[in-house]
């Protein structure tokens, strides 16, 4: 059992538990552990202005905001059963001087930061989404992080593949279907003219943070289907 040690610019930092797989026991925190508190907390923030730190203040920020809502909800079997499925537009958190959402966290603060591998590093609750890390994003190591992010994710759940009879397919994540467009296609990166326009960015993306067993998988790719996304809570 490991801690997180989310560290939030220059505030305290909010301990909360996940695990080396990346799953929280969210019946016993939901009952014993002071998660408002840290929330009442980031009205009080700084927000910082180097770039690299503002970056991880806000993957911080709005994974452990999320660890919030569904603590206060719980018990839920998904996060998607919290306010209609809306919960991402629906509540809203004072984080220094704004009111935000975890939509305007994502698609606002970070989507300026045009990083594509902030989708590795941000975890909406599920076990969809690429595994939480057990320590904190932290502007002096935050590149290294962030290239750990996608490593692990790629080895993870970023895609699956099926070698068939006729046609050989790669199933990607939804991320890259619902966010197709934060992967950029390079035209000097890797590339496989039967891969779909749309997802050419994300097969570059697959390809340059997975190993040389995954890149010959993209390269024998035939055709591309989307995995079913897994909404269920990522819970011990």
């Amino acid at each position: 059992m490991l801690y997180w040690l989310i560290g939030l610019a220059q505030s305290t930092p909010l301990l909360t538990l996940v695990d080396s797989n990346g799953q929280i026991d969210y019946a016993k925190h939901a009952k014993n552990y002071p998660h408002q508190d840290w929330v009442d907390s980031l009205a009080n923030e700084d927000i910082p202005n180097e770039p690299n730190a503002e970056m991880a203040f806000w993957i911080n920020t709005y994974n452990s905001l999320t660890i919030h809502v569904v603590l206060n909800a719980y018990p839920i079997d998904s996060i998607k059963d919290i306010d209609g499925g809306n919960v991402w537009d629906t509540q809203r958190f004072q984080v220094g001087t704004e009111m935000l959402t975890l939509n305007e966290i994502e698609h606002g603060k970070l989507k300026a930061f045009n990083d594509p591998r902030t989708h590795a590093a941000l975890n909406c609750a599920s076990i969809g989404c690429p595994k939480l890390f057990n320590k904190p994003y932290l502007a002096s190591t935050l590149d290294s992080q962030l290239d750990e992010a996608a490593r692990k994710w790629i080895a993870h759940n970023a895609f699956g593949y099926h070698d068939g009879w006729f046609s050989n397919t790669l199933y990607i994540n939804a991320i890259f279907d619902w966010y197709a467009f934060d992967f950029p296609n390079n035209t000097n990166g890797f590339n496989n003219d039967r891969i779909p326009e749309k997802y050419k960015g994300a097969a570059q993306f697959i390809a340059q943070y997975g190993n040389d067993s995954v890149r010959a998988k993209l390269a024998n790719t035939t055709t591309v289907e989307i995995q079913p996304y897994n909404w269920s809570l990522n819970q011990r």
